[in-house]
């Protein structure tokens, strides 16, 4: 039988970040709808092989326009496999992406309490619903990647404003951190 090897090749993936993008305003309704779809796709992909990003940020999600998505997930480097000596996890790259949906919608970083409708009343209710299930405390209470994926698939036909929920102005909120908050 002959050997067979498996290849990766690497590829820099240039754009702006979430973390970059949110600086200046949060994304629009639309755009955090592309952003959740593209990611929870990747992720279910990964999912299903038994691997977990595991460091998934607001820095790791990056708008391209020279790819065939608008979005990509960087960082796999230290991905945890289902046969790592560490545990492979899904709920924590579903938090995880709820935790860089939420500032992407919101402009904010979660704090333990916060919920979508409360920091933004302006945003759509079913993606508050889908991004307040994702960080929810109790691992067993978040949705699958996949289910992320098929909720946001029903959200983007909801989708008809293309405008941020709400406009950051010159005042940053006193509990915005630099780093997520992992509660």
């Amino acid at each position: 039988m002959p050997a067979r090897w498996m290849a990766a090749t690497i590829s820099p993936i240039t754009g702006d970040t979430i973390a970059e993008l949110v600086v200046r305003q949060p994304l629009a309704t639309s755009e955090l709808v592309s952003m959740l779809a593209t990611s929870a796709d990747v992720l279910e992909h990964a999912h299903a092989r038994g691997v977990v990003h595991n460091r998934l940020t607001d820095a790791s999600i990056v708008r391209t326009t020279s790819r065939s998505v608008p979005f990509a997930v960087r960082g796999w480097g230290d991905v945890v496999a289902h046969d790592s000596n560490l545990a492979a996890d899904p709920t924590g790259d579903v938090h995880d992406l709820g935790l860089v949906a939420f500032r992407a919608l919101t402009g904010a970083m979660m704090r333990e309490g916060d919920t979508v409708s409360a920091v933004c009343p302006g945003a759509q209710p079913s993606l508050a619903r889908l991004v307040d299930d994702m960080v929810a405390r109790e691992p067993t209470a978040r949705p699958t990647a996949a289910e992320v994926r098929e909720r946001v698939h029903a959200i983007a036909g909801e989708v008809a404003a293309i405008t941020p929920a709400r406009a950051i102005t010159g005042d940053i909120p006193k509990h915005i951190e630099d780093e997520p908050s992992s509660f």
